[in-house]
């Protein structure tokens, strides 16, 4: 059974763009959309890991032996 829904008329527009592009139904195209997996932005996917990493005394002292390696360079090189 067909349903009737609404939607803004750049929606329609770009569904419309989408749709001439090949030989689809608008049913067959918001399938074909909700379907695929949405390609994240590397931003996006480092975003969602925000809060996930736990820092450990070791993990801090990495950093310190980094950074005092960065100083060492820049004394040397810059």
């Amino acid at each position: 059974m067909a349903k009737t829904i609404m939607v803004s008329d750049s929606t329609y527009e770009r569904l419309t763009k989408i749709k001439k592009s090949g030989k689809y139904s608008y049913s067959e195209l918001l399938n074909d959309l909700m379907d695929k997996p949405k390609k994240r932005t590397a931003t996006e996917r480092i975003l969602k890991l925000e809060g996930t990493w736990k820092e450990s005394k070791e993990d801090n002292k990495i950093v310190e032996e980094a950074n005092e390696a960065w100083k060492k360079w820049e004394k040397t090189f810059v």
